[in-house]
């Protein structure tokens, strides 16, 4: 990415566009539900871990992000 700074923006421009299209439209709680993709993304949400491979590597508690949704 580095030898060809501006096509490798526009890859991640491309990729994130529908991401960022769902959360301006649906608010990020909404978009988080409705795209189980972007769910898959979100490691801590609203100060909870949400990821349990990150609560085990760091000795914390986890929850399961559709319990912190709700």
């Amino acid at each position: 990415p580095g030898a060809t700074p501006r096509t490798s923006t526009m890859a991640l421009a491309n990729g994130n566009i529908e991401y960022l299209l769902a959360i301006s439209k649906d608010g990020l709680e909404n978009a988080i539900q409705n795209k189980s993709s972007l769910a898959s993304g979100v490691n801590v949400y609203k100060g909870i871990i949400t990821y349990e491979n990150l609560g085990m590597t760091l000795g914390l508690d986890f929850k399961q992000l559709k319990e912190v949704l709700v």
